[in-house]
């Protein structure tokens, strides 16, 4: 009798018996179960996952005789010549082969004949993404309206080649690729049932490069089987010389040159793997899987993800992870899997290899692009990258206008002569001589002698005006001299004011009077005469426009007998001078 292979020999016979495919094994049961078959179904997955095994438990299931059920009895003839591949109701087909238009063709005139011994007639076809398109679409009106005996099964590892319209008109259901931990566990209950023993590093790695195929698990475990010198007690050193896999530290070692940039070291680790006849596309995949080891210990705090992993030897894997910062193990990793990406179509595997490893070992790390952003406001800020920026006052940056005028010593375009102390308007340049510090006066002193200028000619006016009536010719000629005092007074004091006020921003340039000087009388004008004079409309507005008007009157400054709405603008005579300098004319009224 000749020898059967593992992954044949424990093939599933039940739903229950596949290995990390449940959800498959329900949701066909369940349809049988409630009589909710659908025509044709889709099994979509990578290879090795029992799509093909499916699909003969499902034609099981609906020929039993039993049936149909969703445990097939595996006893009955039907059974029997299913798992066999002997029943001539449930045909497969090979779609790599048979992918043309004319078999097709066969096929469409074939489904119309009612089952031999079955119940019912069903065709398996694998690799049906292999059909032409011509093919596809010769099949498309019978897979839409089969005969209500027949059933199809289609199994592919390239779904995304099938043609939308047959996609749309069958049930797909996806295979999951199988865990480490599942295949490790089918493995170890294989390995009872044939009296056989591994160790669990060596079903670890024939696991993993498995590469979560059960088929390829089962494949690969032969070969460990055979190589050894005693099935029944095989080591991890002889399963690792089988896969053609380096020792975990010997990998570590060259991970840890190529992060530590030392060149001698990488080269030297390299030279004692690649001698040993390792083989150099499952070493690259090897160093990937340790590069992306220590990213997950160096980013997470769960050790879930090491399944195959011992305590100890996850504690020396944390270890080294520690000592290396994340973006550089991600960048490592980045850098070595465009290298391995090119060993496939490369003519000389190792040198291709040996020049990555040694580019590694001497790249500097790349700063993060926000690192480097940063950086940029950093220097544009006027600090020092990583430092603190200067503290900046709370008032607006000077604006160009305003710097060139400081450097050029005029005021900027635009500005006013006597804008508002709050307005951003730089000082005039300095006088050669300083007033002495009696006659400097705060803007709060400026702004309360304005106010107390404006209230005087009020009162004066009001004054002179309830007087005006009762007086007499020579009292007022007698009077006459004097009586322009007050008015010329306050007239002076207001003109004194008016540009202190008019120049509050520019105080520290343009020096005030002292106390006495912005007091001084000025001349006496002619008597103005003892008609009153009625003020016009415009100026009877309001009671200030009427105080103001009067005021006017009472000093000259309108001429007797007029009505105009507006006074004649005249300048008051210059005051006294101060430290050597004109006091500027009052300001127009």
């Amino acid at each position: 009798m000749s020898y059967v292979v593992l992954a044949r020999k424990y093939r599933p016979l039940r739903f229950a018996d596949m290995i990390g495919q449940e959800h498959i094994g329900r949701t066909l049961g369940n349809a049988i179960t409630q009589d909710r078959v659908h025509h044709a179904y889709l099994f979509a997955g990578a290879r090795g996952l029992g799509k093909t095994t499916t699909a003969r438990i499902f034609a099981k299931a609906l020929v039993c005789e039993q049936g149909p059920t969703p445990e097939p009895c595996n006893a009955c003839a039907q059974c029997l010549a299913v798992t066999e591949g002997r029943s001539v109701d449930v045909i497969e087909i090979d779609g790599a082969s048979n992918n043309s238009v004319e078999n097709i063709r066969g096929l469409r005139e074939q489904v119309h004949y009612l089952p031999q011994t079955a119940r019912r007639k069903i065709y398996i076809i694998d690799e049906v993404h292999m059909l032409t398109t011509s093919a596809f679409n010769a099949l498309l009106k019978t897979l839409e309206e089969p005969p209500a005996h027949v059933n199809f099964v289609f199994a592919t590892t390239e779904a995304h080649k099938v043609l939308p319209t047959i996609l749309s008109r069958v049930s797909r259901l996806d295979f999951r690729r199988v865990s480490i931990g599942e295949i490790v566990a089918h493995l170890q209950s294989v390995l009872q049932r044939e009296q056989l023993s591994v160790e669990p590093a060596g079903l670890h790695l024939v696991a993993r490069a498995a590469g979560g195929s059960v088929r390829d698990a089962m494949t690969l475990l032969d070969q460990v089987l055979a190589f050894a010198n005693d099935p029944k007690a095989v080591s991890e050193a002889e399963a690792r010389a089988v896969l053609g896999q380096a020792e975990r530290t010997a990998v570590a070692g060259l991970v840890d040159a190529i992060l530590a940039r030392d060149p001698d070291r990488t080269m030297a680790s390299f030279d004692a793997l690649a001698a040993g006849g390792i083989d150099l596309t499952v070493l690259s995949l090897q160093l990937l899987e340790d590069l992306r080891d220590l990213a997950i210990a160096r980013s997470c705090r769960t050790r879930d993800a090491f399944i195959d992993a011992t305590a100890d030897e996850l504690d020396e894997l944390v270890r080294r992870a520690n000592a290396v910062p994340p973006s550089v193990i991600a960048q490592a990793f980045d850098r070595l899997w465009r290298v391995v990406d090119r060993l496939a179509t490369a003519r000389s595997q190792r040198l291709v290899l040996e020049m990555g490893l040694l580019e590694l070992s001497q790249a500097e790390p790349v700063l993060p692009l926000g690192d480097l952003i940063e950086r940029l406001e950093a220097l544009g800020d006027g600090r020092a990258p990583g430092g603190s920026a200067p503290p900046r006052s709370s008032g607006a940056a000077p604006s160009r206008s305003s710097t060139a005028s400081r450097s050029s010593g005029r005021a900027p375009t635009g500005s006013r002569q006597g804008a508002a102390p709050d307005d951003d308007v730089p000082p005039p340049p300095e006088p050669a001589e300083s007033p002495p510090a009696s006659a400097t006066r705060t803007d709060a002193e400026l702004r309360a002698s304005a106010a107390a200028s404006a209230a005087e000619p009020r009162a004066s006016s009001a004054a002179s005006a309830s007087a005006a009536p009762s007086a007499s010719a020579a009292s007022s000629a007698s009077a006459a001299p004097s009586a322009p005092a007050a008015p010329s007074a306050s007239a002076a004091s207001s003109a004194s004011a008016a540009p202190s006020a008019s120049s509050a921003p520019s105080a520290s340039a343009a020096p005030s009077a002292p106390e006495s000087a912005s007091t001084s009388v000025a001349p006496s004008t002619p008597a103005a005469p003892s008609a009153p004079a009625t003020p016009p409309a415009d100026a009877q507005a309001s009671p200030f426009m009427r105080d103001l008007w009067a005021m006017a009157h009472s000093s000259g400054v309108i001429a007797p007998g007029s009505t105009a709405a507006t006074p004649p603008v005249e300048s008051a005579p210059a005051s006294a001078p101060r430290n050597g300098k004109p006091v500027a004319s009052a300001a127009p009224i």
